[in-house]
């Protein structure tokens, strides 16, 4: 794991008042108005909307900055000369400003650093989970490529998000393009930040991510020989949690009806969303494995299984669903087993039956 030079503060508060030091502010939306923009090309229709407001799409362009890693080193701090100025992390803009001030560091000037001409930052706080990776980092290539961006970017350490190489890959970003987390900071002559909020606002930016959607199978060019497939995601007993308790039941009750049982994991990037590429039906528990309903033919069916009461606070695939837009059902583990899932068999099939595919 590794660790961050600098001097944490467990707020932004109390950088303000330790030591004697005042941290600028955050940087607003309204400080980056009068700032160099470029906007997407040919996407002048397009807006990019947050619960607190909505940004034309393109990229703001900050001269001299300095990207600092944070209190873990796993992903970027963004910082203007000695003085934090910008977290960028999965949540992007919150309330009117660049994020959350939970963490700040003060700059320990005599560390070594990278030096670069124009740089995106696609880590974040989530960058190691496959759905924020491609609902909340992926965007931001469409975005600064179709602005004209034609730099670098940083990327996550392969460890800590294997999936990341090759998925910049597939969308013909060559690897002397990236630059990868190291603990380090990287002086950028110029930082350009793509207007894009995170996914959990993607189904209020319906039309842009429609647009990302389309631009990504089109990069991708994927082929489906096998349209109409039906997929149910297989999660290792060994997972950390959210386990499906009765899966070898499920498995065994779906195969008659012509499922298989599929465990991304396996894979390579590319044959994943080539699979999920040719399902009509996609049932798992709730997790990453279920980003791929994204790159599913329109008007299949997701069915989500959620442990015991926990529905309401995680809508993130119904979200998803809504854009693509797929039939989207839900079931709820039928007993409490400590996060884990257990799933009421007859309940599955009666959702399948409702839905026309048994």
């Amino acid at each position: 794991m590794l660790t961050s030079p600098y001097l944490i503060s467990d707020s932004h508060r109390q950088a303000t008042l330790s030591d004697g030091k005042v941290v600028r502010e955050l940087m607003s939306v309204r400080d980056l108005s009068g700032g160099r923009f470029a906007p997407m090309a040919d996407r002048d229709t397009l807006r990019c909307h947050d619960m607190y407001g909505e940004m034309p799409l393109g990229s703001y362009i900050l001269p001299q900055m300095t990207v600092v890693p944070i209190h873990r080193g796993d992903f970027g701090y963004i910082c203007v000369g000695t003085e934090p100025v910008i977290e960028q992390n999965a949540d992007f803009l919150r309330k009117g400003k660049f994020l959350r001030a939970r963490f700040s560091e003060m700059i320990d000037g005599s560390i070594d650093h990278t030096s670069v001409g124009d740089l995106v930052v696609l880590t974040s706080r989530c960058h190691n989970n496959f759905w924020h990776w491609m609902m909340d980092s992926l965007p931001k290539i469409f975005i600064a490529e179709s602005s004209g961006f034609r730099g670098d970017y940083l990327v996550p350490s392969t460890d800590r998000a294997p999936w990341a190489t090759e998925s910049l890959s597939l969308l013909g970003i060559h690897d002397t393009r990236l630059i990868r987390l190291s603990g380090v900071p990287v002086k950028v002559d110029r930082l350009y930040l793509p207007t894009y909020f995170c996914g959990y606002n993607a189904h209020i930016n319906r039309d842009f991510a429609r647009a990302y959607r389309s631009w990504l199978l089109e990069r991708i060019s994927l082929k489906s020989p096998h349209p109409g497939r039906r997929i149910l995601i297989g999660r290792h007993d060994s997972a950390s949690a959210r386990r499906v308790l009765n899966q070898s039941e499920l498995a065994m009750s779906l195969a008659r009806e012509g499922f298989e049982q599929i465990y991304f994991e396996s894979f390579p990037l590319r044959e994943q969303m080539r699979i999920a590429s040719e399902a009509s039906v996609l049932v798992g528990g709730h997790g990453s494995g279920l980003t791929h309903l994204f790159l599913m033919p329109e008007n299949g069916l997701v069915l989500e299984l959620f442990p015991y009461r926990r529905q309401q606070s995680n809508n993130c695939y119904e979200a998803l669903s809504t854009i693509v837009p797929h039939r989207y059902r839900a079931l709820e583990s039928h007993v409490m087993r400590e996060g884990d899932i257990e799933v009421d068999l007859e309940s599955a099939r009666k959702i399948l039956l409702e839905e026309s595919v048994i």
